[in-house]
């Protein structure tokens, strides 16, 4: 039991110099969202996949030149917290994440068909599907009472189709809007044939494992920022791992 309360204090400690350190620095409505990551292997190959796909087509256009690599994951949820009490929200938020990680063991998502998609929005530009009815309804259902937090943020849809839900692992984010991509002269960023060179550099992926779960903020409190802006980062708040494999 001494232990416990230890743990407990230094729990509360580091909580605490993470409010000092980070709430300050972001402010009120701070825009979260919550990640599935890939397990090591999956994530080294779809990292890989990402920094290929960046290196071919940098240089395609102007408005290429800000293209990106990053870390491969599938969004669960995203939006704001902290309109009243940031600092109790993410502690909250933190909470329900380890609980939802503790009853969901490591799981092997399969991917759709056909494997690889576009849409013309930097967001959804260049993506690997993943079957809705594979995906653990733990991490969508909102009528859960046991994740209200979780529950408030809103769960990854289909620009197409606003109201599918539609997990994925975007390969390619195009940078800025559609007015910026005209002044650069460059509105057709979906070239001819990217999706079979992904799917060609995918190989024969039939599902990805997944391990644990992120909760991911931006620097500038605007994620779209990352797409044109080179100096925007995005940082990992919390992690925690999947329970094993049953």
């Amino acid at each position: 039991m001494y232990t416990t309360k230890l743990a407990l204090l230094a729990a509360a400690f580091l909580f605490t110099c993470f409010c000092q350190s980070t709430l300050g620095q972001y402010g009120p409505d701070l825009k979260v969202a919550v990640w599935l990551v890939p397990a090591p292997a999956d994530e080294a190959r779809l990292r890989g996949v990402i920094e290929e796909l960046v290196r071919r087509h940098r240089e395609d256009g102007p408005a290429l030149r800000t293209l990106r690599a990053f870390g491969p994951h599938a969004t669960v949820r995203a939006g704001a917290l902290g309109a009243t009490n940031l600092a109790l929200d993410l502690q909250g938020l933190f909470t329900e994440i380890e609980h939802l990680a503790a009853r969901q063991p490591v799981v092997s998502i399969a991917v759709a068909d056909p494997l690889v998609a576009t849409r013309d929005i930097w967001r959804q530009s260049l993506f690997l599907k993943l079957k809705p009815a594979a995906f653990p309804t733990v991490f969508t259902n909102n009528a859960s009472s046991d994740f209200p937090l979780l529950a408030k943020l809103w769960t990854a849809t289909d620009y197409d189709a606003p109201h599918a839900f539609m997990p994925h692992v975007s390969l390619m984010y195009l940078p800025g809007t559609d007015a910026s991509r005209a002044q650069a002269g460059d509105t057709n960023l979906v070239r001819a044939g990217l999706v079979d060179e992904a799917r060609k550099l995918l190989g024969d992926t039939q599902a990805i494992r997944f391990d644990r779960l992120q909760v991911v903020t931006a620097r500038s409190n605007d994620f779209d920022r990352y797409a044109v802006d080179q100096n925007e980062k995005w940082d990992v708040i919390f992690t925690a791992q999947l329970a094993p494999p049953r």
